[in-house]
């Protein structure tokens, strides 16, 4: 590792000098010809890199954010139609179906969504026997119900 590093400061060095030597000769021109030729696609090969990495980048940034802007936006457009149904009159509620088909967990989120947005609460509770049996075991549809 240390043969490499000082061998590349003694390449750096001599060329250095020798573009030194040249314009000291009254060859400056061609050394700042020959330089910019051996440079420029080095420039260029390492400036495309460079885009093509933070191009990579930056979409991988942009597919990572889009998740979570897509649920924001469905969240406003959501928000938004429910606030243009209210403005206009339109009664607007939430209904799962029935007791059984609704598990308790997302019967607590649709409940709680709808006192949060204060929208009325409907659903098929004494429709079938088998309903009003599970209603009757389940305290939490009871519960919901005498909101």
């Amino acid at each position: 590792m240390k043969i490499r590093k000082f061998a590349l400061l003694v390449s750096v060095v001599g060329v250095c000098l020798l573009l030194l030597t040249l314009q000291a000769r009254g060859y400056g021109a061609s050394a700042r010809d020959l330089l910019a030729l051996v440079t420029t696609p080095v420039q260029a090969g390492v400036a495309r890199a460079h885009r093509a990495a933070f191009g990579i980048w930056g979409t991988y940034q942009d597919w990572k954010n889009v998740r979570t802007e897509n649920r924001r936006l469905r969240d406003d457009n959501q928000r938004l139609r429910v606030e243009a149904l209210r403005v206009t009159g339109v009664p607007i509620g939430v209904a799962p179906h029935s007791v059984r088909a609704v598990p308790q967990e997302w019967f607590r989120a649709i409940a709680n969504y709808s006192h949060r947005h204060q929208l009325p609460l409907h659903i098929h509770a004494d429709e079938q026997i088998a309903e009003i049996e599970a209603k009757e075991e389940a305290e939490y549809y009871a519960r919901f119900m005498r909101h």
